[in-house]
Order: C-alpha cells, then structure tokens, then sequence
C-alpha cells in the first residue's frame, strides 16, 4: 500500500470518528452542556468500555497467600449501557470509544480553559 493510500484510509477512520462525535451531538443530544455534567470520568469510563468491548474487566492479583481475582465494573451508566456496549459489531465499538475520547478531550480543555480565565 503506497504512503497515500495510508494517509487517506487513516483520514477516512478519523472522519468516521468525528462523524460518530457528531451524531451523539446531533441524534443522542449529548452537547456540550451534557457532557459538562460528566465530570467524574464517565466519558473517559464509557470509552474505556467501548475500547474493551465490554462493561467489566478482571483482575488477578497474588497478595502471597492466595490468588485473588477480582471484576471491576467500568460501566459509568447502568445496564442499558452494557446491552448497547455488547451488542455493536467490533469496528463500531472502537469508533464509538474514539468518539467518546474526543467528548472527554473536550470537556477536559473547557474545564482547564475555564479555570484558566478565572485565575
């Protein structure tokens, strides 16, 4: 695959990334005043969950005595979530982490700018 070939398939991902950001705006409501209300990690949690493909993770951990293994809960929205999670084919799942990234990127720099102009 020649080096153009690449630079336009990876615009192609971004700008599926950026469309899907659009259409949670746009379809989903979930503007920048929704997301402002999200400020405990939740867009960060429902990327991370999007990203794995699934709402829990386990963790094994050997403390010296004894192999623990522990499920941790991501999911920051209940278990309409999951269903919506489990349910996208693999590629839709990635573009829809990729666009939550992009929500809590931009929440993140309101907050910082914010911040900022009150100092």
């Amino acid at each position: 695959m020649s080096e153009q070939m690449k630079n336009e398939h990876s615009k192609q991902i971004s700008d599926r990334l950026l469309a899907e950001r659009l259409r949670q705006v746009n379809q989903e409501g979930w503007t920048i005043e929704h997301d402002n209300e999200h400020d405990c990690e939740e867009l960060a949690q429902a990327a991370a969950c999007y990203a794995l493909g699934k709402t829990t993770v386990e963790h094994q951990s050997n403390d010296g005595f004894a192999n623990l293994i522990a499920e941790i809960n991501l999911n920051p929205f209940g278990a309409d979530f999951k269903n919506a999670v489990e349910k996208k084919s693999r590629i839709r799942q990635l573009e829809i982490a990729g666009a939550f990234i992009i929500a809590e990127i931009e929440r993140l720099e309101r907050a910082k700018n914010k911040t900022e102009s009150t100092i």
